[in-house]
């Protein structure tokens, strides 16, 4: 299995955002706008989801970025798609929302020493992540998972979370192949 297009494009937006460099992410958007129709509201769900992963600094930062990419787009008379926005979350708990999301992806229920020993934290990864930012419907969830692992495969000490997005992404159907390629997008 190879990646489709859109998720090349998510992968090098991914990892130019986490390595904080602003210079490639703008390439790639400009790549991903000429070339293949990726839309804003994907760029954006997409750089809104790393502040998961890589902190709020770099996320703002690639966000920014994306908005001067679009003006100057718009400015020199090139496309720049809006695309469609987020349909409303459903009402209801955000958290037990994330658990099923959450255990759906996974294959299985999740839990465990940490997730007792840090009980809240466990709350804003399960409600917050898995809740609200993975049931954004502006990409899907092997786009989302394309996006993770790029982000990870660029950051130092996060062998496990890599790990467990890795056995997320082949659970929901992304192959050895299109992993290695996530991978390979996110060192060049």
């Amino acid at each position: 299995m190879s990646l489709t297009k859109t998720q090349q494009h998510l992968a090098a937006l991914a990892a130019a955002s986490a390595g904080g460099d602003q210079d490639a992410l703008a390439r790639h958007l400009h790549a991903a706008f000429g070339a293949d129709g990726l839309t804003v509201q994907q760029a954006q769900s997409a750089l809104e989801q790393l502040y998961a992963y890589c902190g709020f600094p770099r996320s703002l930062n690639a966000l920014t970025t994306l908005m001067n990419v679009v003006e100057e787009r718009k400015e020199s008379g090139k496309p720049a798609h809006e695309g469609q926005p987020p349909s409303p979350l459903p009402a209801g708990d955000m958290a037990e929302r994330g658990r099923i999301l959450r255990e759906e992806l996974v294959g299985h229920p999740v839990g465990g020493a940490l997730a007792a020993f840090a009980p809240r934290s466990d709350y804003y990864l399960t409600a917050h992540l898995f809740g609200d930012i993975f049931s954004d419907d502006r990409l899907t969830h092997q786009e989302r998972e394309t996006i993770t692992i790029a982000a990870l495969s660029t950051l130092d000490g996060v062998a496990n979370q890599l790990a467990s997005h890795i056995a997320i992404a082949k659970n929901i159907g992304l192959d050895d192949e299109a992993v290695l390629e996530i991978q390979q997008i996110a060192k060049q």
